[in-house]
């Protein structure tokens, strides 16, 4: 923890419009910057150029780029160079270090067959039989820790599946409260995970 406040680029960008501007002789730091959009990132550092300040772009080129239109970071590192990190200091394991080089390469195949062979990847053929397997894992900690794990799947239809599943076991196993509280079409009750999809900062409402 820095100490320093934070806020998404987003909100940065509208705050600073509406003011005026940013402080003079600010110093941005923008990290995953890999995955900022350029149609935000780009009027930010001419906000920063203006208030004579300084921007620091932390990210990984090769990781996960932006949601929408990007490019810009790449195209900054490759134009102007960069401080690179070249120890990973993450990952106590030689083979899997070296397995992760390879998939940051552009080879996964190194880097599946060490997750199989430590059992941290499972493959199935049937979808019915994959997402049992999946419940039942997350199940083994989620009943002793129901907020210590996870599941996530790629489609909606598939979280909403999930979640029901998910709290069917919680509320029989009375790790849920007794009584529900409707909402629209949703059910709540003592104990819910609920992940707020609008911000709110007057409720101090982040998601």
């Amino acid at each position: 923890r820095t100490g320093v406040a934070s806020s998404t680029l987003h909100r940065l960008l509208l705050d600073s419009q509406r003011e005026g501007g940013l402080p003079g002789g600010c110093v941005l730091v923008v990290d995953e910057a890999r995955m900022a959009e350029t149609r935000v990132l780009a009027p930010l550092l001419e906000l920063v150029e203006r208030a004579q300040g300084k921007v620091i772009l932390v990210g990984d080129p090769h990781q996960l780029p932006a949601v929408g239109a990007g490019g810009l970071y790449p195209a900054l590192c490759e134009q102007l160079g960069a401080v690179s990190l070249v120890e990973n200091r993450r990952q106590r394991d030689l083979t899997e270090r070296q397995a992760l080089a390879r998939l940051r390469a552009g080879d996964p195949e190194p880097y599946l067959t060490h997750v199989a062979r430590a059992g941290r990847l499972q493959l199935a053929d049937d979808m019915t039989v994959a997402k049992q397997r999946l419940l039942e894992d997350w199940w083994q900690v989620a009943q002793h820790d129901p907020g210590g794990t996870i599941m996530l799947a790629c489609r909606r239809n598939d979280v909403r599946e999930f979640n029901d599943a998910a709290r069917t076991l919680l509320i029989r196993a009375g790790l849920l409260g007794p009584e529900a509280l409707e909402l629209g079409e949703r059910e709540f009750r003592v104990g819910d995970r609920v992940l707020c999809r609008h911000n709110n900062p007057l409720l101090g409402v982040r998601n």
